[in-house]
């Protein structure tokens, strides 16, 4: 009989549909850091927090569209790079290359955090 161990690899892989302003998504590799579920959870509650701040700073402070996505592109960049080890990009994966990459549409972020969720959703499925 197969011996299979309890503890998860420390990273996975996935093809990310990384969206393309007036184009087909390129189908990209993505290496990911494996997160347990208090983790994954601490994660998941930087979004929630972030979004709560967002929506405090519409309603009292009348920031503008420009201050909200400076602030969202910081928060994302910090967000995915806790994540990210390792892409099929030929750039060198640094702060800022992501940044970059979150900077050229704002759906980018988005699909790269739906793949790196839709990856636990599968295994929570059994695949």
């Amino acid at each position: 009989m197969a011996k299979i161990r309890i503890e998860q690899a420390p990273t996975f892989t996935i093809d990310v549909e990384v969206p393309r302003v007036g184009g087909k998504p390129a189908k990209v590799p993505f290496t990911f850091a494996y997160k347990d579920r208090n983790a994954l959870s601490a994660f998941a509650d930087e979004q929630i927090q972030h979004s709560k701040q967002f929506a405090e700073q519409v309603k009292e402070d009348g920031a503008t569209v420009l201050d909200l996505t400076a602030k969202t592109i910081d928060f994302q960049v910090k967000h995915l790079a806790e994540i990210i080890v390792g892409w099929g990009f030929e750039d060198e994966l640094n702060e800022q290359s992501i940044r970059a990459l979150v900077c050229s549409a704002s759906s980018v972020p988005d699909a790269i955090l739906k793949a790196y969720q839709a990856a636990y959703a599968d295994a929570r499925l059994g695949n």
